[in-house]
């Protein structure tokens, strides 16, 4: 089942991106993922349906930073925060920063693909309201 959007994935870990790039290709969702939150930022076309799963913990801006950054500029894709580090306050702050969710690695693929769909479908819905 193909939906529409894509989903971008930063997360400085190569093998974590390219174990999510296969889950999400294999469950028909184009992905984009970026090593770095300053790559994404320079590089990543938010203009369409999208959702982010974006790691917390990275060496330059980190996600927490990321976060701040999106809200700020009052970007309304649903982000998925992900980490193998995330304490209760670390997740708190990323859920009033605007995530959606906070995922522990290792995460299960089959939730975070019902997750990502359940995202992509509301901003896809949003957009159709608004045109």
């Amino acid at each position: 089942m193909a939906t529409e959007g894509i989903v971008f994935v930063v997360d400085d870990d190569t093998e974590v991106r390219q174990s999510m790039e296969c889950v999400l290709a294999a469950a028909e969702l184009p992905v984009q993922s970026f090593s770095s939150a300053e790559a994404f930022l320079a590089d990543a076309n938010c203009d369409q349906p999208c959702c982010l799963v974006l790691d917390l913990r990275m060496p330059g801006m980190g996600g927490q930073k990321l976060l701040e950054k999106l809200r700020s500029r009052n970007c309304a894709m649903p982000i998925i925060v992900i980490s193998g580090h995330a304490d209760v306050p670390a997740a708190a702050q990323a859920m009033e920063l605007g995530a959606l969710d906070c995922l522990t690695k290792p995460v299960d693929p089959a939730a975070l693909v019902t997750k990502i769909r359940d995202a992509l479908r509301a901003v896809i819905a949003r957009s159709r309201k608004t045109r």
